[in-house]
């Protein structure tokens, strides 16, 4: 029996205030909401038996999750069930210093702040319809008023590299390390971009590293996700629902982690054939991570493995 360390449940699909140029968030053909909080509620019991199992809990999909009144109130809801590791990513364009309090008053413990950039320029040609140097102001400010308050909750500054921004980072790196406290748990961490399981056309135009995945994807055997409809995802790359898996109403997350789906395809990794899987062989996901900066104990970093067993 396998059981995932990262749960996943998507907050917000479809719905943002940006349009970034290596994101495919109106092309997955899933109604646009938001997940009310009762229903959020009832899709975390499901996993509360298991939470000693959880390391990660990303409360974040195919959307911007501060576009979602009620994230605060989602956050402190897994931390009362026990879940560590709470957070999301977001382009901090409505981080407000309200928001920002809320967030950590609940007791979040991870903000993945989005900004692709040191420059204007660079920045807003990627996240487009985003202001830079608003985005700039609300994550500096969420540093003072966590370090002022003494509140818990790491920061981790993520540059999402890229052909028309791979030169900024050295400059972007020395400007947020001046910024966070790395005694908090803070980093600045690049990521490169991917093909999102093939589905950016032009990543050929953005691509930095046009390797071979020399790994399975971790995902597999880490990362269980939700939908905000509450159906179960395959993986990060599964936007539009590749199989028919269930609803974490319905059905058991574990039974459905060790399902025939999942073994298959980790059986298939394991013993090289990831080509001959539609979903997976021409996806840079895996890649990517493989590539990512180390820093400890983050979701799929290169510095954590995980025994990666044949399941009959």
């Amino acid at each position: 029996m396998i059981y995932p360390s990262h749960l996943q449940i998507e907050t917000v699909n479809g719905i943002c205030d940006a349009r970034c140029t290596m994101c495919v968030i109106f092309d997955d053909g899933r109604p646009k909401e938001i997940m009310s909080l009762d229903f959020f509620k009832k899709i975390a019991e499901r996993f509360a038996p298991y939470v000693e199992h959880f390391k990660f809990v990303t409360l974040h999909g195919c959307g911007e999750p501060l576009l979602d009144k009620t994230i605060s109130e989602k956050v402190e809801h897994m931390k009362k069930l026990g879940f560590k590791g709470v957070g999301f990513s977001s382009n901090c364009q409505r981080l407000t210093q309200e928001t920002s309090q809320k967030l950590l008053d609940a007791g979040m413990d991870t903000l993945i702040a989005s900004i692709d950039g040191v420059t204007r320029e660079v920045h807003e040609a990627i996240r487009k319809r985003t202001n830079f140097d608003t985005i700039v102001a609300n994550v500096e400010r969420h540093l003072r008023l966590r370090d002022t308050t003494g509140a818990p909750g790491r920061v981790l500054v993520r540059f999402i590299r890229q052909q028309s921004n791979a030169s900024e980072w050295l400059a972007y790196k020395s400007f947020w390390e001046a910024r966070i406290d790395k005694s908090k748990g803070d980093a600045v961490i690049k990521f490169d971009v991917h093909n999102c399981g093939s589905r950016i056309l032009d990543y050929q135009q953005m691509a930095i590293d046009e390797g071979d995945n020399i790994e399975p994807c971790i995902d597999l055997w880490e990362r269980i996700i939700v939908f905000a409809s509450g159906a179960y995802a395959f993986c990060s790359a599964d936007q539009s629902g590749y199989f028919d898996l269930g609803n974490a109403l319905d059905k058991d997350p574990i039974d459905v982690f060790n399902n025939e789906t999942f073994t298959y395809h980790r059986n298939q990794m394991l013993a090289g054939r990831w080509h001959d899987l539609e979903h997976c062989r021409t996806c840079t996901i895996p890649l990517s991570r493989q590539n990512k900066d180390q820093v400890d104990d983050l979701p799929a970093s290169p510095t954590r493995r995980i025994d990666l067993k044949i399941v009959a």
